[in-house]
């Protein structure tokens, strides 16, 4: 029964490896045959696809295991160490396009990194330091939130409306994919085991899809913003520029 268990549970991973796989190919091929500008957003968009291909591959063959708590078996830390990429990959995406402080990004960049981890600690751990642990990533999560509902918007202001547009696009996607899987985190075999593997996998390898074909599909459904480079403050300048020349071209018709 326990052979037939791994059987199914690799072959589950390798079925959604290859799902993202070619998903990631097909994507690099579009990115390429973009304008430079677009093009290097469309292939940092690329990176959460393949890197979550790699990381099934790497679930598949039972690399890095540990045991888990509440389940008793086996569990692939390389899910994580996926994660940790997309959402570096994603937070890549947010710096360029609403160019936040250094300070800024690096914080957004750890909560990013930390929630994850802490979801992994939950499952390593019983009792009440599970209950820490589940704690902490909900305030992981909330302080995210924050962060890109905050500061981060209020630096997406000075950019052009298409970017501020395509930012708020990604950070709806992000924020609702980010909820779903630490719900299911929770709720999990691993940790309150309300569902079984093949369930918990299924709705976490959806959301895993919707998360990153979703990036890539934003940011090439408004690949034309990405050609803008210019900010409120910039578009200003021009138009006080352009003010003062007017009546300047005036007295030279004169």
């Amino acid at each position: 029964m326990t052979e037939q268990l791994l059987i199914g549970q690799s072959r589950l991973y390798l079925f959604t490896a290859g799902m993202f796989l070619l998903g990631a190919v097909l994507f690099a091929l579009l990115a390429l045959r973009q304008p430079s500008g677009p093009r290097r957003f469309l292939l940092i968009s690329t990176i959460p696809p393949a890197a979550m291909a790699i990381t099934y591959i790497l679930m598949a063959q039972d690399v890095a295991t540990v045991e888990v708590t509440a389940a008793g078996r086996q569990q692939s830390v390389m899910r994580f160490v996926g994660y940790t990429v997309v959402l570096s990959a994603l937070g890549l995406v947010f710096n360029r396009l609403v160019s936040p402080s250094r300070r800024l990004f690096a914080v957004l960049f750890a909560v990013f990194v930390f929630t994850p981890w802490a979801a992994l600690a939950s499952w390593l751990v019983s009792g009440a330091a599970e209950s820490l642990m589940n704690g902490l990533v909900f305030v992981g999560y909330l302080t995210g939130c924050y962060l890109l509902f905050g500061p981060t918007e209020r630096s997406a202001k000075t950019v052009s409306d298409g970017r501020r547009l395509l930012f708020a696009k990604l950070r709806n996607l992000f924020v609702i994919c980010w909820a779903a899987l630490i719900i299911q985190s929770v709720v999990s075999e691993q940790s309150l085991g309300l569902t079984n593997f093949f369930v918990g996998q299924i709705t976490v390898g959806y959301t895993d899809a919707v998360l990153a074909f979703g990036i890539f599909g934003l940011v090439y459904a408004g690949k034309n913003a990405l050609t803008d480079d210019s900010s409120t403050e910039s578009r200003q300048n021009k138009q006080t520029d352009n003010s003062i020349k007017e009546p300047t071209e005036l007295r030279t018709q004169d």
